[in-house]
């Protein structure tokens, strides 16, 4: 029979039948782990029975007698509702997610305006001034060959041209169109 802290303390009572209380006594003699559990409770039980003992108010007879006819008189009172109710909940979760939804919805649409590239240079920028052809090979025209397709820059490869171009004096901007010649300036 395994003994335990409560049958221990059944012991210190005396509320252990005979055959019990024995199969204590031998455990206290040959256990001391049992033996010293059981000597600290006997301190406790001493310590306890040697507190003074207080006399009850005289007024809290009538309180709890008054409170026991009260209940009898009007029957059980139902215990406020401390707890919100289960819809109370569930409703005010499901606000939370509407409201957190919505929040999410306007700011994913915001941010795209405010990060999105412009599509269009506010201001055209210079790359140089042009007063007649270019060469083909020049510089020039290799870097703005390698900056956008001939398509769109709309190059004019011309071997025949001696004259500057009808735009000659025109800014060049990038994106647009610029007149080439196979042979060299023009003059």
């Amino acid at each position: 029979m395994k003994i335990d802290t409560e049958i221990l303390c059944s012991f210190i009572d005396g509320d252990l039948d005979e055959q019990t209380a024995r199969n204590v006594r031998a455990a206290l003699e040959t256990d001391q782990t049992l033996r010293r559990e059981y000597e600290g409770l006997c301190k406790t039980a001493q310590l306890v029975r040697s507190l003074p003992r207080v006399c009850a108010p005289p007024e809290l007879a009538a309180t709890i007698t008054a409170h026991a006819e009260r209940s009898q008189l009007l029957g059980p009172t139902e215990p406020s509702q401390s707890r919100p109710s289960r819809l109370r909940w569930t409703l005010s979760m499901a606000a939370s997610l509407l409201i957190g939804a919505s929040l999410g919805i306007l700011g994913y649409r915001a941010w795209p305006a405010r990060v999105a590239p412009a599509r269009e240079p506010a201001q055209p920028v210079i790359i140089a001034r042009a007063e007649r052809f270019a060469p083909e090979d020049s510089p020039e025209m290799v870097l703005a060959r390698k900056a956008a397709p001939s398509a769109t820059l709309g190059l004019d490869y011309r071997a025949d041209a001696k004259e500057p171009s009808e735009r000659a004096g025109e800014e060049l901007v990038a994106g647009m169109p610029i007149r080439a010649s196979k042979t060299g300036y023009a003059g």
